[in-house]
């Protein structure tokens, strides 16, 4: 299970970023729900 704390925020990275990491983890674990 992917372990995202969408309230969580790190003051070094913006929030593009976080952004960037959160879409990068929802679309691998929508891989992985679809794969056999």
């Amino acid at each position: 299970m992917l372990n995202i704390n969408g309230d969580h925020c790190h003051p070094r990275e913006p929030k593009e970023i976080q952004i960037r990491k959160f879409k990068q983890a929802v679309k691998i674990h929508a891989i992985h729900e679809i794969t056999p």
